[in-house]
């Protein structure tokens, strides 16, 4: 593989992270397990910051706008986590109603 074709597939690898970051909290709400792997991507994102700043806030962007696309992100996650913690806790409060097929 040429080294153009790597770095290519290394930002479609990078770019797919960041919409993962963004809305891997409502694969949650699907899939409950997704969280193993959601949480340590939402920490993982001063790796993004270092190495993609350029690409996730271009160059003149403004400040109040960058902290405004933080801000969305950690709002639209915490909505997606709050509804799977009330399946979660409604789930829990259901009586065991035995063995459900389908």
């Amino acid at each position: 593989m040429g080294a153009g074709l790597l770095a290519e597939v290394g930002l479609v690898v990078h770019l797919a992270f960041i919409v993962f970051a963004l809305f891997g909290g409502l694969l949650t709400l699907v899939w409950l397990w997704s969280v193993l792997a959601h949480l340590p991507a939402l920490a993982w994102g001063a790796y993004i910051e270092h190495y993609l700043l350029p690409l996730v806030y271009p160059p003149g962007l403004m400040p109040g706008v960058q902290s405004a696309l933080v801000g969305a992100l950690l709002v639209v996650n915490a909505l997606f986590y709050a509804v799977v913690l009330v399946r979660l806790q409604r789930r829990r409060a259901e009586p065991a109603r035995g063995l459900r097929l389908g």
